[in-house]
């Protein structure tokens, strides 16, 4: 946060490039140095190694530019926590699609990693998630939109499994590509409209609004 702000910039868009383009191991620190045009030197004033600096990228830089997104696009008022998840799958997506190489770089903590260096991180990022989403359904279940008896910790890693992965698994089915595929060619999205996108996060929110949803 020190360093000028295009300088800043350019060695924060390196860096994304380097981890989204390559697996971790193969990641180099000294080609993202190289290509800001910046001693190798000054970087460890600010990261102890390559994988501090892949680090800050998942749980700072990710979440601060996702935040920024979702603030821009705010969910309309009065929306409960069905409305809620329907909105931010809709503008992840539009996220995902404006930010192709940070959300690839999203993706990695949920596949599976050999890579014990990273493998305690991702599970250290994974959590951080859960925690939110559980602080979310308790507010939810507060607000009355949710079952008061509705356990949140489980509801939390439905919520996850149903609107991230299973949602996210239909959208790319209808696409008829892999989510990789969607990364390497944003384009690939307009083979379906909006109008059909939240038709399709509609459809899920209504198998858990029936599920864990308060009585009317």
């Amino acid at each position: 946060m020190k360093l000028p702000t295009e300088k800043r910039e350019r060695i924060i868009d390196l860096a994304i490039e380097e981890f989204s383009e390559r697996p971790y191991a193969q990641a180099s620190l000294s080609r993202i140095v190289a290509r800001a045009g910046i001693a190798k030197g000054s970087v460890y004033q600010y990261f102890d190694d390559k994988r501090e600096l892949y680090r800050w990228l998942l749980t700072e830089e990710l979440p601060r530019r996702k935040l920024a997104h979702l603030d821009a696009h705010p969910p309309p008022a009065g929306s409960d926590l069905f409305d809620t998840l329907e909105h931010m799958f809709v503008a992840g997506l539009g996220f995902l699609l404006e930010n192709p190489r940070l959300a690839r770089l999203g993706a990695t903590v949920l596949e599976p990693t050999a890579e014990p260096e990273i493998r305690e991180l991702h599970a250290e990022v994974r959590a951080l998630r859960h925690a939110y989403l559980v602080r979310v359904v308790r507010e939810a279940q507060d607000a009355g939109s949710v079952r008061q008896n509705a356990d949140a910790e489980l509801v939390a890693h439905l919520v996850a499994a149903l609107m991230s992965a299973g949602l996210s698994d239909a959208l790319l089915g209808r696409l008829g590509v892999t989510l990789h595929g969607l990364l390497a060619d944003p384009s690939v999205a307009s083979r379906m409209t909006l109008a059909e996108v939240r038709a399709l996060a509609r459809e899920a929110t209504l198998v858990l609004r029936r599920g864990i949803g308060a009585p009317s």
